[in-house]
């Protein structure tokens, strides 16, 4: 009987360690294998909604900064003694919010309490964040607390929405949620679709302003009224939008700065007869640094330009009007006429070829000048009456086959003009410098004729 205790216990024993074994086994298979994978397959809860997150605050190695939800996102942090609030890029706050929203424990520690966080290892915080739904203070939050632990390889996280657990989680989280406040500036200071423009006006204090009008074919000026209802250069204006849309801040004013005066410029956008955008630019203000500073419906507070960019923007009428002078269709020309004081030309277009007069003289050369009388630009602003120094030189008539006017231009000379220019005129009352090349051209056609 005594034996047979003895064995009974001893079944007991081996019973007892096989199973403590397996207890152990698994629970290093557990531990090893699956609460990883189980653990990874899921994102540590905020139980916060994104779309309802109105702040948030972060704390870090760069210092202290807000992210407000504003009509999109703005930044706000407090530097050198004075607040700076700066329109946030939605793109980089969005993606940290995936980061945040999507964080994948790697291991946790059950039973942390925040209490004992030397007794964890984890009293060495480099970042922390606090989510806020509604207005700060008065809606659900959720802190967040990056570290390494004592001890300990890899990145830690702590979030009160599991106050109990401390989670290792994903290294690459640390470069995010540490990242400076500059980090999410952005800097544009009147972003636009150009595509949706509908009317463009630029107000300058001391000199000419303009507008520009979209049409089916491009744009058209409504001010300065001497080229009211006048094509301007599509491609100017094209250019002129792209650069206004993509310009950037040189750096931020502080909040509250007031901005005395008068603006040296105003340029404003229209998409509809409801909406528009604008941008006021003021010059010399020595409290900010002097320079040009700015105020926009994109940015919330005032913002330094740098002056090549304000130069950029500064154009005059002339810089950005379709500068051809005539809008000649050349493939309905069928004659000219050329006059000078002592005679006149005419040259036909017949078949294949261009003639003088009614002979069988054939003129070579006609087409390469249409060609350029259709690209002839004027080099300076055009004037409404004529130096005194101007004397006429020659008249060029367009017509068609059934003898219509197209088009005819008269051309003076004057002392007064850069040398290789002259004054033509289209009809109207404005005269235009052009290169005189083309007026060397034509007169070309007069036998012993030449313009020097």
């Amino acid at each position: 009987m005594i034996f047979s205790g003895v064995s009974a216990l001893r079944r007991l024993f081996i019973y007892s360690l096989i199973t403590a074994v397996v207890i152990l086994a698994g629970a290093g298979i557990y531990f090893q294998y699956i609460e990883p994978n189980i653990l990874g397959s899921t994102s540590i809860p905020l139980k916060l909604q994104p779309k309802l997150v109105e702040t948030v605050s972060v704390q870090g190695r760069h210092g202290e900064f807000l992210l407000n939800r504003e009509d999109g996102w703005v930044v706000s942090v407090h530097q050198d003694g004075k607040d700076l609030l700066v329109r946030a890029d939605t793109t980089k706050v969005a993606t940290l919010f995936h980061d945040l929203f999507n964080m994948k424990p790697r291991a946790a520690v059950y039973g942390y309490s925040p209490q004992q966080q030397s007794d964890y290892g984890f009293n060495q915080p480099v970042a922390e964040l606090v989510l806020s739904e509604g207005e700060r203070g008065k809606g659900r939050s959720t802190r967040i607390v990056f570290g390494p632990r004592e001890d300990h390889v890899g990145l830690y996280a702590w979030l009160s929405s599991k106050a109990h657990r401390l989670y290792r989680v994903d290294d690459f989280l640390l470069e995010h949620v540490s990242r400076p406040f500059s980090f999410y500036y952005d800097k544009r200071v009147l972003p636009f679709d150009i595509s949706s423009v509908e009317r463009f006006q630029l107000t300058q204090k001391y000199a000419g302003g303009w507008t520009v009008v979209r049409d089916k074919e491009g744009f058209v000026f409504e001010t300065p009224a001497y080229l009211k209802g006048r094509r301007a250069s599509n491609s100017e204006v094209r250019f002129y939008l792209l650069m206004l849309a993509g310009l950037k801040a040189d750096s931020f004013v502080s909040v509250g700065t007031e901005l005395p005066g008068e603006p040296e410029a105003a340029l404003r956008v229209w998409f509809d007869s409801k909406s528009s955008i604008r941008m006021d630019i003021y010059k010399n203000l020595p409290f900010v640094g002097g320079g040009f500073t700015a105020r926009s419906s994109f940015q919330p507070e005032a913002f330094r330009l740098d002056d090549v960019s304000v130069r950029q923007l500064l154009k005059t009428p002339f810089d950005i009007q379709g500068r051809n002078v005539v809008d000649l269709d050349i493939g309905k020309v069928a004659s000219i006429k050329v006059l000078d004081p002592n005679q006149a030309l005419t040259v036909t277009k017949i078949a294949d070829g261009w003639f003088f007069g009614d002979t069988e003289k054939r003129v070579t050369g006609i087409d390469m000048s249409l060609w350029r009388f259709k690209e002839l630009k004027f080099e300076a602003l055009p004037l409404t009456a004529l130096p005194q120094t101007a004397s006429w030189l020659m008249t060029c008539e367009f017509r068609d086959a059934e003898g219509n006017r197209l088009a005819a231009l008269k051309f003076f000379s004057d002392s007064s003009l850069p040398p290789g220019q002259s004054w033509v005129k289209n009809g109207g009352d404005l005269y235009y410098p052009v290169a005189s090349q083309i007026m060397n051209d034509l007169r070309g056609l007069l036998p012993g004729k030449s313009m020097k």
